[in-house]
């Protein structure tokens, strides 16, 4: 988005979040957001329908693998 502002001809209000996305542009950040994302609202339609059984157990997420594994608790 531009908007021309200023002395330099753009306005500064992105500076900021285009730094930030640029600075974690090498992590799994927005993989790892979007599959809890998923998750949690794959979760929220089961219980809302009442049509399957939702995750009772904890869930772990490993991204460097990406493999989920459903823990049992004894």
């Amino acid at each position: 988005m531009r908007a021309k502002n200023g002395s330099n001809g753009y306005d500064k209000t992105f500076a900021h979040p285009i730094h930030e996305v640029c600075r974690f542009g090498g992590a799994e950040l927005h993989s790892v957001a979007a599959l809890l994302g998923g998750l949690a609202a794959q979760e929220v339609i089961k219980l809302v329908t009442h049509q399957f059984v939702p995750i009772t157990r904890p869930l772990i997420y490993n991204a460097i693998t990406s493999e989920t594994y459903l823990l049992e608790l004894t």
